[in-house]
């Protein structure tokens, strides 16, 4: 099931998600689907996964 294995919502739910589906020093491929064809949004939402989502995982403040 492909929508079963999607995670989406919140930089903060994301983290939540990826936290819990997923043991720490596993490597993830990510394929982005932003429902979007215009190329500098997709790199806007790319950039805030880096900024806002990347740092909750490296963090111990991650909340499960």
């Amino acid at each position: 099931q492909v929508v079963g294995n999607a995670i989406y919502g919140s930089p903060t739910e994301i983290a939540k998600q990826i936290k819990s589906k997923y043991h720490t020093e596993d490597r993830l491929m990510l394929w982005f689907d932003f429902n979007n064809h215009d190329n500098e949004d997709i790199k806007k939402s790319m950039r805030v996964f880096k900024e806002r989502v990347v740092p909750f995982l490296l963090s111990k403040k991650c909340p499960l």
